[in-house]
């Protein structure tokens, strides 16, 4: 039922009692808020999602040997991947709670969000040092542009990239070893 209010057509707040007492941490509404930031988020998800999913498909169907730049890009669109799927994640949540108060206590200890905490700092991590890696590459094939016997190779990326899977994996499952947590708001 729509109410005038200021000259605005909205809906009436509803009544809903949340406990624990909401805090500034953990207050009592959506986890989204709102209906346009809410559409926008699944829109991102899924062009996250079908984007990174299109770049793995035509890079590793080319009929060319796997070059440097296109490993790293591969290894980038495997990090988008998954923060696309954190993403999704925290929309299906959104979507179940409607009210995150009320289903607050539940949220942060439960299995769903240490694998979406896990996946958000893995694929933060890995994002970054592949953007890095990127950079480097880019710059050392720039400076050594006319030495074609000192480029990067794959096999060197390759190792190099295992240690940022490694690094990024590692500090992503620190949470689950109890050191520190994914939500920490108390």
């Amino acid at each position: 039922m729509l109410k005038a209010f200021c000259g605005n057509l909205s809906r009436p707040p509803r009544k809903v009692e949340c406990h624990p007492e909401p805090d500034p941490f953990n207050p009592c509404e959506d986890i989204l808020g709102n209906w346009w930031l809410r559409i926008s988020a699944w829109v991102m998800a899924i062009l996250s999602l079908l984007g990174n999913i299109a770049v793995l498909v035509v890079l590793l169907s080319l009929q060319f040997k796997m070059s440097v730049s296109k490993f790293l890009m591969c290894n980038l669109a495997i990090a988008d991947l998954c923060m696309g799927a954190y993403l999704t994640s925290i929309l299906v949540m959104d979507a179940r709670t409607v009210v995150y108060q009320c289903n607050g206590v539940f949220i942060p200890i439960g299995p769903g969000c240490q694998i979406a905490g896990f996946l958000t700092v893995f694929a933060s991590e890995l994002s970054i040092f592949t953007l890095a890696m990127i950079t480097s590459e880019r710059w050392y094939a720039i400076t050594y542009a006319m030495h074609l016997d000192r480029r990067l190779r794959v096999s060197t990326a390759t190792k190099v990239m295992a240690f940022g899977w490694i690094y990024a994996a590692t500090v992503a499952a620190l949470p689950l070893l109890g050191i520190s947590a994914y939500s920490k708001t108390r």
